[in-house]
């Protein structure tokens, strides 16, 4: 593929483009490369001032397609960071596949992949074109950490994984937060109806993967002992999205119908006023808590007092356009700058089918809202083109990043200075 440039990044100026153009300005000093957004965007046009010397600007709108496909004709690669995807995705992904050029996005949005999929499948894979969504804290820990776990069985074992647990330790450091497009993602499921979005869940996956995620998900949901924290744990405040994502492609990478599950050790930030005595980030494993069991319980029970008024949130923003309107009005004036100095903690315990044990530990620099995910998916976007480079072959249609670029992503995340270790 002879083009112009290497990359684009569209959406450079939101909370997570703004990190991921820095990073590919100190990170990929080669890389040809350019941002994109619209011409009246004055925080776009701050953001080109800054990457002057490395990259150039393209105007592109995503409600104009024509502009969209002009972009896509110069990119080998256009990553972009634009959300909510199904607000915004669907012109960058026809203007790709029309085009010929890769894409990457970091959308935790399965639902809008499948109806993607529906639309567009065989068009890419008739093009040769790889689009690969889920390219940050969404999917890239979970679906890395089971493949090295299998990696790991099959070598060292002789067999493959059938159950993994991803135990998640984050430490805020001076920033992070949810960007404003995550929290749009959700104003809009509560539009768009909860049982769409559930049915566009289930239709993401592989029929033959269907059972084993709900199997999942109804896991995920409740209380669980976990013999990596030596207690009680919580579900993993974006497990649905992981679960979805590694049961989509654990057929192709050797681990069909495992059971998953991702946990926090730790009670989330919003219920750390049920630990009494400032006990912080712990679950308090031991006997004075019943090894976690009773923070776990009062987490519950909070839940379930307030899940009525978020009922009745759902319900009004969903047949009351104008309150729908002023929740995204304040969204967008909310803002998520990302922390370097956070880390997102992933380790992982593997079961292989003849019962032996492994475990990866994925240790990420920076919140996982913000820096975390801007940092994987750049090095997914690095990792497309250096399977391109090396004249490899590519997976054409919709993918995970996994499965798209596997082997490079692992090699550029350790070089990267994401901390990656098993036993």
């Amino acid at each position: 593929m002879s083009r112009e440039l290497d990359l684009v990044l569209l959406g450079a100026s939101g909370s997570v483009g703004t990190v991921m153009a820095r990073y590919f300005r100190d990170h990929a000093p080669d890389m040809k490369w350019a941002i994109a957004g619209r011409k009246n965007s004055g925080t776009l046009k701050g953001i080109a001032m800054e990457l002057a010397s490395t990259a150039t600007l393209i105007t592109a709108d995503c409600s104009d397609l024509e502009s969209l496909r002009r972009m896509a004709a110069r990119a080998k690669v256009v990553v972009t960071a634009v959300g909510p995807y199904s607000q915004y995705g669907e012109p960058v992904v026809a203007a790709c596949i029309a085009e010929g050029a890769h894409y990457v996005d970091i959308t935790g949005e399965m639902w809008w992949v499948s109806q993607m999929r529906s639309q567009y499948g065989l068009s890419a894979e008739a093009a040769g074109v790889c689009l690969c969504s889920f390219a940050g804290y969404d999917c890239v820990p979970f679906e890395m950490s089971t493949r090295i776990c299998h990696n790991l069985l099959a070598t060292a074992h002789g067999t493959r994984l059938v159950s993994a647990e991803c135990l998640c330790t984050m430490t805020m450091g001076d920033g992070g937060g949810l960007p404003p497009g995550t929290m749009l993602t959700i104003l809009n499921i509560a539009k768009d109806g909860v049982l769409s979005t559930c049915a566009g869940w289930l239709d993401f996956l592989p029929r033959s993967e269907r059972l084993a995620a709900l199997g999942s998900l109804v896991a995920w949901a409740l209380p669980c002992w976990s013999v990596q924290a030596g207690g009680w744990t919580v579900p993993e405040g974006m497990g649905v999205a992981s679960a979805a994502i590694v049961h989509f492609g654990a057929p192709r990478l050797g681990y069909p119908k495992l059971r998953f599950a991702a946990r926090y050790a730790a009670l989330p930030l919003p219920f750390q006023f049920l630990l009494p005595l400032g006990g912080g980030l712990s679950l308090w494993p031991g006997a004075f808590t019943l090894w976690g069991l009773l923070p776990v319980l009062a987490m519950y029970t909070s839940i379930a007092m307030l899940a009525p008024v978020a009922l009745f949130g759902f319900v009004l923003i969903g047949i009351c356009p104008p309150v729908a309107r002023l929740v995204a009005r304040f969204i967008a004036m909310v803002g998520a700058a990302g922390s370097p100095r956070a880390r997102t903690l992933v380790t992982t315990r593997g079961r292989g089918a003849n019962g032996a044990i492994v475990h990866s530990v994925m240790d990420v620099p920076g919140d996982a809202g913000v820096y975390a995910t801007a940092l994987l998916a750049c090095e997914t976007s690095l990792s497309l083109l250096d399977r391109l480079g090396a004249g490899n072959a590519i997976s054409a249609g919709f993918v995970t990043p996994a499965v798209a670029v596997g082997i490079e992503l692992e090699e550029r995340l350790k070089a990267s200075g994401v901390r990656m270790s098993v036993e």
